[in-house]
């Protein structure tokens, strides 16, 4: 379960801070390999613009939903903490991927790597991201009483 101080800010603004650092920094050699890790880094802060307001909203108005006032345990908890944990997962390769940009193997040992687990998990934190879209209209769709509309 989570707590209700649990929250993954400092994982979100530290996302946010390294994605735009590398979007500025592969925007300047214009290569399809630096063109798709640009392209990349945009998405994941589209998403994490329209998903950080979202969570915020759910994780205002989880605790209506819980099982009892012992069991603090719903769906919504569920979904906050997946989306946490992918963002999790896709600072630690942006933070890989910022040591070794620079390195002279990356374009021929690691950038394919990274593109694929990069391009992954971003689809993945884009498809929570909807999925966070939708929980947030249950919830306003319910009143704030029931757990399934």
């Amino acid at each position: 379960t989570v707590a209700l101080d649990f929250n993954f800010d400092l994982t979100y603004n530290q996302l946010q801070s390294l994605c735009e650092e590398n979007c500025a920094f592969f925007a300047q050699n214009k290569n399809d390999v630096n063109r798709s890790f640009e392209r990349l880094f945009i998405q994941i802060l589209h998403s994490l613009e329209i998903a950080v307001p979202i969570i915020r909203y759910i994780t205002e108005n989880f605790h209506y939903f819980d099982y009892s006032e012992e069991i603090k345990a719903n769906g919504y908890r569920s979904l906050v903490v997946s989306h946490g944990q992918c963002s999790l997962r896709c600072l630690d390769i942006v933070r890989q991927l910022t040591e070794k940009r620079q390195g002279l193997l990356f374009s021929l040992m690691y950038s394919s790597r990274y593109l694929q687990d990069l391009e992954a998990w971003t689809k993945c934190l884009i498809s929570l991201q909807n999925i966070l879209q939708f929980a947030a209209k249950m919830i306003d769709y319910s009143g704030k009483k029931v757990l399934l509309v």
